[in-house]
C-alpha cells in the first residue's frame, strides 16, 4: 500500500482541507467523485478547483485508490472502470496533441464511464445502501459513513450471506 505520509507535504495538498484516506472520506463524496470525476469532492467543503489543486488532489486520489485496492481488492467492475479511465486519458492526450477527432470519442467514453459507475453489479449506490441498511439493521448516513466503513459493511454482509 502506498503511504501518503511518505509524500512531501507540498504534494499532499497540506494547504488544502481535503480527505486523504478511506478512513475519513465520506462514501457520498467517493460516489460523487466516481460519477463525475470532479476532484472537488475530495475537499471537505466542495468548490471548483484550480489547476494547482488538480495536481495535488490527483496525487491524493491515487493514494486513496491505492489504499482502497490494498484493503478491498479490485473486482472486475472496478477493473473495467479503471481501464475506461485510462482509455479516456489517452484520448485526451491525443486531443491535446491536435487530434480534434478525439473530442466526440472522449464525450462518448465519458458518458459510458458515468453509466458504468452508476451501476455496479446491476445496482445503484442507493440500492446497495438500502439492502445493507435492511439487513444490517441500521441507517447508513452517506455524509458521515466513510469509504472504509461502507465497504467493510459490504464485505461483512457478503460473508454473512455465504
Amino acid at each position: 500500500m502506498t503511504s501518503l505520509e511518505s509524500l512531501p507535504p507540498s504534494q499532499l495538498g497540506e494547504n488544502l482541507d481535503c480527505y486523504k484516506s478511506i478512513t475519513d472520506l465520506p462514501i457520498k463524496n467517493w460516489w460523487d467523485y466516481n460519477e463525475t470525476r470532479d476532484l472537488g469532492y475530495l475537499l471537505k467543503t466542495y468548490k471548483q478547483i484550480t489547476e494547482s489543486e488538480i495536481e495535488k488532489l490527483s496525487i491524493v486520489y491515487h493514494g486513496i485508490m491505492n489504499e482502497f485496492s490494498a484493503e478491498f481488492g479490485v473486482d472486475e467492475d472496478l477493473k473495467d472502470i479503471l481501464e475506461q479511465q485510462i482509455r479516456i486519458a489517452m484520448m485526451k492526450v491525443a486531443y491535446m496533441d491536435g487530434d480534434d477527432g478525439q473530442l466526440t470519442m472522449i464525450e462518448l467514453a465519458e458518458i459510458d464511464l458515468k453509466e458504468q459507475t452508476k451501476m455496479v453489479n446491476g445496482m445503484s449506490f442507493y440500492e446497495v445502501k438500502a439492502i445493507l441498511e435492511k439487513n444490517m439493521g441500521f441507517r447508513i448516513d452517506p455524509l458521515v459513513t466513510t469509504v472504509m466503513e461502507y465497504y467493510s459493511y459490504i464485505r461483512l454482509y457478503g460473508k454473512k450471506g455465504k
